[in-house]
């Protein structure tokens, strides 16, 4: 993708481990933002300020037990839960961390997706002339709810497929009273 504002081009095609990338919509958009090319330079004109924030980016970890079909279900299902209802573009990419033979530098698996959320709502017309009113996308809350979101929909599938003694949650190990280091997600 070239970036119209800049001219930089960010070219990831050379990564072998992204298993799954995605343009979600919301429902009204134009089906021609399903191209990233035309979404991005969409968006970029949609901006007057130089430092405008264009989105929010969220990483999320995807649990080893399930498999890679379910996780790209995860992805859809969050992402329309919270983001492409509201009226926002969700840009995904899942990467499964697989090492490759040989490769010593990648020792564990570590599948996880990112989320690029745009800041500004797009409907039929295209992106909105003004961003969202409340800013509610920059508080504390925001994240709290989109962890939280994040977990109860996964320890609903790790239900669902039989680790019933598997629990995510949104909270930090201190806030539920547990006293040890954090470990790689």
């Amino acid at each position: 993708i070239k970036d119209s504002y800049t001219g930089k081009v960010y070219d990831y095609s050379r990564r072998e481990d992204v298993s799954y990338r995605d343009v979600l919509l919301p429902s009204a958009a134009p089906v021609s933002f399903l191209n990233p090319q035309v979404l991005m330079d969409a968006a970029n004109q949609a901006e007057r300020r130089s430092d405008a924030r264009m989105g929010r980016v969220i990483d999320i970890a995807l649990p080893r037990e399930l498999d890679a079909e379910l996780w790209v279900k995860l992805i859809r299902e969050y992402a329309q839960t919270n983001f492409t209802s509201n009226g926002h573009v969700v840009v995904a990419a899942m990467h499964t961390c697989e090492p490759k033979p040989g490769d010593k530098t990648r020792t564990g698996n570590n599948p996880h997706a990112h989320l690029l959320v745009l800041t500004r709502p797009l409907d039929e017309r295209g992106f909105q002339p003004t961003k969202c009113k409340s800013r509610w996308m920059n508080s504390v809350d925001a994240l709290i709810s989109w962890r939280k979101s994040w977990a109860d929909l996964l320890n609903r599938a790790l239900e669902r497929y039989g680790y019933l003694d598997r629990r995510v949650s949104h909270e930090s190990l201190a806030s539920q009273g547990i006293d040890r280091a954090p470990t790689i997600h």
